[in-house]
């Protein structure tokens, strides 16, 4: 992974986005007959894979970055299914698939559970705290959302963003503390939605 000096992972995603177009490309060129189960298992064995690596590191990057990943996988769906009317959004439900940004939104729930669980580096531990309340709520499994002073380096950081998602989640997952019972429910939800209109997750919705 390339860190460049502003954290924002600009010259990495740059250089991924133009690895995965070319092998797209090289995807494409391939002989008709191939299959679609051969070559959705190329994709995900040589594309989608540039994505899933270390995605939690680079999970905060910037709107148009998120942009990019996603419609490099769009392009790669509809070439898969040779459909190039449908929208994304149904060319995941054909594929049984999720967006790149929820992927990366469950990798970092993942984290988020194993340093409250303590399945951690020591130094991770003090990353997120638990959310104490002197009353018998419903949802008691809450982390504490830190104070910010910027934006940019305060509410787009995975310390805010991981204690957002994580207390977004059902509280039946929530409540699961063996780690592999927790991670297959994760694996069944369907991410976070809104219906905001500017939001990250509605923008993806258009493309």
């Amino acid at each position: 992974v390339t860190i460049d000096d502003k954290l924002n992972f600009k010259t990495h995603l740059s250089t991924t986005c133009k690895k995965t177009s070319a092998q797209v490309k090289t995807l494409m060129r391939l002989p008709k007959s191939l299959s679609m189960p051969s070559k959705r298992k190329i994709y995900e064995s040589f594309i989608r894979s540039n994505f899933n690596y270390c995605n939690t590191v680079w999970h905060m990057c910037s709107k148009s970055d998120t942009k990019k990943v996603e419609i490099i996988q769009a392009r790669s769906l509809r070439f898969i299914f040779s459909d190039y009317v449908s929208s994304y959004e149904c060319l995941l439900m054909k594929a049984k698939s999720e967006t790149l940004y929820v992927k990366r939104c469950k990798s970092l729930i993942k984290l988020v559970f194993d340093v409250v669980n303590r399945n951690c580096p020591d130094f991770l531990f003090d990353m997120y705290s638990e959310h104490n309340t002197a009353y018998n709520l419903r949802d008691n499994n809450m982390l504490e959302l830190p104070k910010f002073n910027t934006v940019r380096y305060g509410k787009n950081s995975l310390r805010y963003e991981g204690a957002k998602l994580y207390n977004e989640l059902p509280n039946e997952i929530k409540s699961l503390n063996d780690r592999d019972s927790f991670m297959c429910a994760l694996k069944k939800w369907g991410g976070p939605t809104c219906i905001c209109g500017s939001c990250m997750l509605c923008s993806l919705k258009s493309l």
